[in-house]
């Protein structure tokens, strides 16, 4: 099944996926970006949702956000999450955090079973079609 939902032109790819690649970094496992959790929000319908958001972050950030170095980012994302940044909603943000962190987790579905299922695989479950028990 392709896309639910297309995204203008104008959508801010390059700021989307600098945020969700610190909400959920890559260190020594995959992040969201690896994790394919920035194409799965797009397809279940999210992106649009978060375009306006995503341009007066940028505008808040005095550039794109992407730009910044990463401490940087991580700085500006806690100030938007304490509310510190009046232009760019707080409680967006929190849904943002939220979808993310369920896009990162939840079941793998069969569009991306590589992709959807490394946090399963990081945290040591390998899922298995079931067997039958013997008596």
């Amino acid at each position: 099944m392709g896309p639910v939902s297309t995204i203008t032109p104008d959508f801010p790819c390059a700021t989307w996926r600098a945020v969700l690649a610190r909400l959920i970094p890559t260190d020594d496992a995959p992040g969201a970006i690896e994790a394919g959790v920035d194409q799965r929000l797009l397809d279940q319908g999210h992106g649009p949702t978060f375009a306006d958001w995503l341009t007066a972050l940028d505008a808040a950030a005095g550039g794109a956000f992407g730009d910044l170095d990463e401490s940087t980012q991580d700085a500006f994302l806690q100030q938007i999450e304490a509310g510190e940044v009046p232009s760019v909603s707080a409680s967006l943000f929190e849904e943002l955090v939220s979808f993310a962190a369920e896009a990162f987790y939840s079941n793998p579905d069969d569009t991306s079973p590589t992709r959807t299922t490394l946090a399963w695989r990081m945290l040591g479950y390998s899922p298995r079609p079931s067997s039958p028990t013997t008596s």
